[in-house]
């Protein structure tokens, strides 16, 4: 596997902050571990403007297992997303500690599986924990979903007109949250 870790570091005015990913027929199968640490991620609002990304895009069997400690995200589209695009029986496990995603249009948003494209998304699943740290002040949505609200956990979805209806399936996502402030959110 690949074994990674981003410590602070600033990452603003761009489409992601901080892109961890699994991309097309390279990432089939394969496993990313990343630690990061104390990273503060902002202004990110071309196109979808995410905060920190972790996708499987196209890539069958891949793994992603992220550790976040103390990092901060504000003023981004998306806090963060976690998402199985067009893969199938892929994984994401991500274990949050006294991380903040405020101010953001959306705080964080989850996707089991999720179709873009023509092709499948089934059998993936996403684990979240996050204990203590914050998800405050989201105030609008982001399209193409038009999602709203702190924390979007959705298990299978497709984007028309690319992506279509029933080809996700079979996606398990679980989350738990404790000690977290969830504080003044739209929706």
């Amino acid at each position: 596997p690949a074994v990674l870790r981003v410590a602070h570091v600033l990452s603003h005015g761009s489409v992601r902050g901080i892109d961890v990913r699994n991309l097309g027929p390279t990432g089939v199968g394969r496993t990313v571990i990343i630690d990061l640490d104390d990273n503060e991620v902002f202004e990110n609002t071309t196109s979808n403007g995410q905060g920190f990304r972790f996708v499987n895009s196209s890539a069958d069997g891949a793994s992603i297992v992220a550790t976040l400690r103390n990092n901060r995200s504000h003023d981004n589209n998306q806090g963060f997303l976690a998402s199985n695009e067009r893969s199938s029986h892929a994984s994401i496990t991500i274990d949050s500690h006294d991380d903040r995603f405020e101010d953001d249009m959306i705080g964080g948003v989850i996707f089991g599986g999720l179709m873009t494209a023509a092709g499948t998304a089934s059998g993936n699943t996403v684990t979240f924990t996050m204990h203590a740290g914050s998800i405050a002040g989201s105030h609008g949505s982001v399209p193409p979903q038009n999602l709203t609200a702190g924390l979007n956990v959705i298990g299978g979805a497709f984007t028309p007109p690319a992506g279509i209806a029933n080809a996700a399936s079979s996606n398990a996502v679980r989350v738990s949250i404790w000690g977290t402030k969830f504080d003044d959110n739209a929706a």
